[in-house]
């Protein structure tokens, strides 16, 4: 017997012919497992209160947004007496401002040594201007 006839050879790294992948064909054809989408809790909760709901103000119906409902009721309720609902409104308000400082420059305070600087600065600028140097 040739070795041109002998069956491949089986053993480490080498299956049986008949056990092998077929050419073209893949070794999992039903593929990896898709992952579980993500939750993003965040983009859901702003998602549905964006939402636009008919609603009926002064005998008129209007399309108004969850949100835009929910924060008239908390104002209408804090306007009633409704103590939770002040409550609500001062949190927002106070995130506001806090939100509101934040985007604001902060000053910045130089001090006691503020006019010293300006004079020092003023003082060189003199000197430069009449042509000396720095010593």
């Amino acid at each position: 017997m040739s070795r041109e006839n002998a069956p491949p050879a089986v053993g480490y790294k080498r299956p049986p012919q008949h056990s092998r992948f077929r050419k073209g064909q893949s070794g999992n054809p039903s593929g990896r497992r898709k992952a579980a989408p993500v939750l993003d809790v965040m983009s859901l909760f702003e998602d549905v209160l964006a939402e636009r709901i008919m609603v009926t103000r002064k005998g008129r119906s209007q399309a108004v947004t969850k949100l835009e409902v929910i924060i008239r009721q908390t104002i209408d309720g804090a306007m009633k007496g409704d103590a939770s609902a002040k409550r609500d409104l001062f949190k927002y308000l106070e995130l506001r401002e806090k939100l509101r400082a934040a985007s604001q420059p902060l000053e910045v305070d130089h001090g006691e040594h503020e006019e010293e600087l300006k004079e020092r600065f003023r003082a060189r600028e003199a000197a430069l201007a009449e042509g000396g140097g720095d010593e």
